[in-house]
């Protein structure tokens, strides 16, 4: 949706890839403004597992004031599970980069989004990662066969707070 508010205000952009796991809460909404959601799927990119999005009434407002920009510009693609860990380690393997599973339905819809449209060659794409992959530590490391060494800013990720404990700012 930021995107597109930007684009309307002269980002000179001409597409936007909308990226989503199996969930594909939005394909049919961008392709001809009818939503129905299907049954909720819990995937490996679990930040994505949203049946109906916090957005969906503002993309409503945009489908119906500009319908012809969103059957146009807004290219939905759907990535599953087994996908986004080939995209892990492909990622990992090709660029020597660890990506998180979010990262990888992004990367992955990116690419196939690019050659089924024939663009290759002829864009530069952004894929935008909406997170560290230490986050999802154990999956990465799965899916590229790489040990991940956590940074230690990322340490605290995955321990639970003690709700018997006070917040201190000294603490």
């Amino acid at each position: 949706m930021a995107g597109l508010y930007a684009w309307k205000f002269g980002l000179p952009v001409s597409s936007f890839i909308a990226a989503m796991n199996s969930n594909n809460s939005l394909g049919d909404f961008v392709k001809d403004g009818t939503f129905s959601p299907g049954p909720f799927v819990r995937t490996k990119s679990p930040v994505l597992d949203v049946r109906i999005p916090s957005n969906l009434s503002r993309l409503a407002s945009f489908y119906g004031e500009a319908p012809a920009v969103m059957r146009n510009m807004v290219y939905p693609a759907s990535i599953d599970d087994e996908l986004t860990l080939q995209t892990i380690e492909s990622v990992w393997k090709k660029y020597r980069q660890r990506i998180d599973p979010h990262t990888a339905v992004a990367f992955a819809a990116a690419e196939r989004t690019v050659a089924e449209q024939k663009w290759k060659g002829h864009t530069h794409t952004v894929v935008l990662a909406p997170m560290h992959y230490a986050k999802e530590a154990d999956l990465v490391q799965r899916a590229t066969g790489e040990k991940i060494s956590i940074p230690e800013r990322f340490r605290h990720i995955g321990r639970r707070a003690d709700p018997r404990r006070r917040y201190s700012p000294a603490a």
